[in-house]
């Protein structure tokens, strides 16, 4: 049985945290909006939201991404 993208996301992003790499590649899931635990990672410097071109790009929400910026702070 395959993973579902946010299932997906959960395991990059539990990768991420278990590395604490500064980076997260969430892109072509085709995601609606970040993930909370996304807003855990304190000592992320990039994350990658892109969608793909087979199914066009989606918009994450702009709520979702003014969360991220203010925990980045």
């Amino acid at each position: 049985m395959s993973m579902t993208p946010l299932e997906i996301a959960l395991e990059r992003i539990k990768e991420c945290r278990s590395t604490r790499s500064p980076e997260l590649d969430l892109s072509k899931l085709g995601l609606d909006a970040i993930p909370e635990p996304v807003f855990e990672l304190a000592w992320l410097e990039k994350l990658d939201v892109a969608g793909d071109r087979k199914n066009g790009n989606r918009e994450i929400s702009a709520k979702s991404l003014l969360r991220l910026g203010n925990s980045l702070h």
